[in-house]
């Protein structure tokens, strides 16, 4: 009797086998090693040789070809060859261009709610900047850029605090009365320093010194590596240091395309931002001081104007500015980060 079930046993095991196929369990599947894709990343931005955000598109280049041991080509337009901030923004959305190094224009255009970011008065300073981005604002702002600009916020860097020049000292708001202030052509930004007190010309990044030396401008403000990279030493003799923003440049790609890479080489692009956004920050931070002496050594007249007039002045535009477009949070909820 026990032959006769050993017997049944062994033929049920060789039927179930059989029904198998008559194959042994296989290993699991394994897929083979993603690759770098070869692929060539055409990068622009406005700002002219020298300046931090030119600097830094230039290490992204550098690191992201050495990373993917050259698999990856990055093609550089630099000073506004391809155009103005505007004109770049608008490129990459419709994926002429791979990607671009700017200031907060694109957050402006597609994001406006969230522009707080970058307008003059609000942030303090760029840790505050940082845990804002880092933070369920500054996905939101990411999640809203890339719906409606076709754009990926991959980075963010600081350009350090953003000053004044002029062709005479400005001390006090009061002494804004009659001057022409050039400002890029951005809405908020004239509204904050009209309540400020200035009359305001929006022109252009590039054509910025243009406007300076045929004076259609009277007067600017930028960030250092701006004033000192458009050489505004020669068009204005004074810089009044009234650090009235965080100038950020910021890092990004046409989604489309960022998004059609694998995940490998999507990776490889996403570090060597970061990593060129960390390095140019901290270039800037080190050097900024230097600027300031290099631009006095150059002819300029160094002013330490009232600080806090200028933000009382500014602050009912600011107020203003949060219930009608930055409406996403309260200056008080931004102040918490």
């Amino acid at each position: 009797m026990k032959k006769i079930i050993a017997l049944l046993l062994v033929l049920a095991l060789m039927i179930s086998v059989a029904g198998c196929g008559g194959q042994t369990a296989q290993k699991p599947d394994t897929k083979p090693a993603e690759e770098v894709q070869k692929v060539t990343v055409n990068m622009a931005t406005a700002y002219a040789e020298g300046h931090i955000n030119s600097d830094a598109i230039k290490k992204f280049k550098e690191l992201a070809e050495a990373k993917s041991n050259g698999a990856i080509k990055v093609d550089l337009f630099l000073g506004g060859s391809m155009g103005s901030e505007e004109d770049i923004m608008k490129a990459v959305t419709a994926g002429a261009i791979d990607g671009q190094i700017s200031g907060g224009i694109p957050i402006n255009a597609y994001a406006t709610p969230f522009y707080f970011i970058d307008t003059p008065f609000v942030m303090r300073d760029w840790d505050h900047i940082v845990n804002v981005w880092n933070g369920s604002l500054g996905q939101r702002m990411k999640a809203s850029v890339e719906a409606a600009g076709n754009t990926t916020l991959v980075a963010i860097l600081y350009r350090g605090y953003r000053h004044f020049t002029s062709k005479k000292p400005i001390n006090t708001p009061e002494d804004l009365k009659g001057i022409k202030l050039r400002l890029p052509v951005l809405p908020t930004w004239i509204a904050v320093w009209t309540e400020v007190g200035a009359s305001t010309i929006p022109v252009p990044l590039g054509e910025l010194y243009t406007a300076l030396a045929t004076g259609v401008a009277d007067a600017s403000e930028g960030d250092l590596t701006q004033i000192a990279g458009f050489k505004l030493n020669e068009v204005q003799s004074h810089l009044s240091l009234t650090g009235h923003s965080i100038s950020i440049g910021l890092i990004s790609f046409n989604s489309k395309f960022y998004n059609g890479l694998n995940e490998k080489t999507r990776s490889i692009l996403f570090e060597a931002a970061n990593e060129a956004a960390a390095w140019a920050t901290e270039q800037m931070k080190a050097k900024e001081a230097q600027l300031v002496k290099e631009l006095e050594a150059k002819g300029m007249t160094v002013v330490e104007p009232d600080k806090k007039a200028f933000y009382n002045k500014a602050l009912p535009a600011i107020e203003k500015l949060f219930k009608e477009q930055y409406k996403v949070a309260t200056p008080v909820e931004v102040q918490g980060y």
